[in-house]
């Protein structure tokens, strides 16, 4: 064969390999992303994440143990004595919608309030779980704050029979659909369903993509003001607004970035990162999975700004007291990652040793997780993981006027409520997020060919041109 022609193949080879390589890695990801960038701003005309906005499209389910005590084994001094039994789970199906939706000037902002509805799920539930069911644990008055307890007393004095019904260690819920939905007919406190009235505000993305869905305003305030400073002084990052609602985040993600989410019933923010825990498909869908840090709950100066107490050193790590926060509000509930994953120690401390093992208390089988698609920022699966623990104070009630203490914590921790909120996209929706995607697939596809037959033509041209020589 004709040298001639055999260079004209290598070189035709080659130069399919630096067009297909720089399209592949360079101006395809580009195109694409931004197509999907313009298909992502939040306007009534992008019909399907306006859709997806104003109704999330993935189910959501609350799985929902209740720790039920067993007062026989207290010694009413140390609340790690207590007998506890894991109830549960009781499942509710939520769907989240949103109303009052209102853009701002521009179409820069969208603001809304956000409502939630929950349907008990009796077919996911533990096979003898029932709405209806009454539990056993610890009451949460006394997990009220001292003056809020005092008044509660004062006015009720006067009523001997209700004084008695306060000071009661066991207090027997109405059933558990009242304690988290409607509302406990005494206390008037509703775990999940408790309605959120205030009004959020976030970004469109259509000045900078990146600030899709960003919180920008929530209770008509731009920052938290529940928390205090740090405890040297400086600006608390407990207060600071930032973050989506967890469902959307900035799209292409390249796995480096830290995610923020603003969580309403801890009324913080809090970071993620990618690496920590290997990366899932969802319904053949690659995706990032990013892992909510220790981070956020760990003892430090960066945290002292969580501590309410009037002195940082009675602030035990990785508790976070919720009395000045949302349906919460006058309540000292502390809550926590699931089974103190941060700080497994605390199993000792409240007892809750007995019923797992330190050793299984790791990331990977109890930290918050979220599969995002990175192109888009969608989140396609989550499951977040949470304890709920009642802070039980020395003469909360007079049967604890000998609760044990020391020089630091003035009260002991009892586990009331470990709570998993799981949400994963549906058949329809992947099936649309993978319409979105597929161009690129099919791009990316033809070019991975194109080089293939770069290499192959190089090849052939190379063996010919020796075979010759000999």
């Amino acid at each position: 064969m004709n040298p001639k022609i055999l260079i004209t193949i290598g070189v035709i080879g080659a130069a399919f390999i630096i067009i297909g390589l720089t399209i592949l890695f360079g101006a395809l990801p580009n195109i694409v992303q931004d197509k999907v960038n313009e298909q992502l701003v939040l306007d009534e005309n992008n019909t399907d994440i306006w859709d997806m906005f104003k109704s999330l499209p993935v189910p959501l389910k609350f799985r929902v143990w209740v720790f039920e005590a067993d007062f026989s084994t207290f010694d009413y001094k140390n609340i790690n004595t207590i007998t506890y039994k894991k109830r549960g789970p009781y499942v509710y199906n939520e769907q989240r919608n949103k109303s009052y939706i209102e853009f701002g000037p521009g179409g820069y902002n969208v603001s809304y309030l956000q409502n939630k509805y929950y349907t008990f799920n009796k077919e996911e539930s533990c096979k003898d779980c029932n709405m209806d069911d009454k539990i056993m644990t610890f009451n949460p008055v006394m997990a009220m704050e001292q003056d809020n307890l005092n008044l509660m007393r004062k006015a009720t004095k006067q009523d001997p029979d209700t004084f008695r019904y306060y000071d009661n260690v066991e207090y027997n819920f109405d059933t558990i659909h009242d304690l988290l939905i409607t509302g406990n007919s005494n206390l008037g406190i509703s775990i999940l369903a408790a309605s959120d009235y205030n009004t959020f505000i976030v970004d469109t993305g259509k000045s900078d993509i990146k600030q899709l869905e960003q919180t920008l305003s929530y209770s008509d305030r731009s920052v938290i003001t529940v928390w205090n400073n740090n405890d040297d002084g400086s600006t608390s990052r407990c207060n600071k607004l930032t973050g989506t609602d967890g469902t959307q985040f900035s799209p292409g993600l390249t796995g480096d970035e830290t995610i923020w989410a603003f969580e309403p019933l801890l009324c913080f923010a809090l970071y993620g990162k990618h690496g920590i825990l290997p990366d899932r498909d969802i319904k053949d869908i690659a995706t990032y999975r990013y892992v909510l840090l220790k981070e956020n709950f760990l003892e430090s100066v960066e945290n002292s700004c969580f501590c309410l107490e009037d002195d940082v050193k009675k602030c035990a790590a990785g508790l976070l007291n919720l009395k000045k926060c949302g349906s919460a509000n006058g309540f000292e509930f502390l809550a926590s990652p699931a089974y103190y994953y941060e700080s497994p120690q605390h199993l000792k401390w409240s007892g809750l040793d007995r019923l797992i093992s330190i050793d299984d208390v790791t990331e990977e089988n109890f930290a918050t997780t979220i599969d995002i698609e990175p192109i888009t920022g969608i989140v396609l699966n989550a499951e977040k993981k949470l304890m709920l623990n009642i802070k039980v104070r020395k003469n909360a009630i007079p049967a604890l006027k000998d609760l044990a203490i020391n020089e630091f914590y003035d009260y002991q921790v009892a586990p009331f409520l470990y709570i998993e909120e799981t949400g994963e996209i549906d058949d329809e929706n992947a099936q649309k997020l993978k319409d979105k995607l597929y161009p690129k697939k099919v791009a990316t596809a033809a070019l991975i060919v194109m080089i293939v037959a770069g290499v192959l033509l190089i090849c052939v041209s190379v063996f010919f041109y020796f075979r010759q020589l000999k």
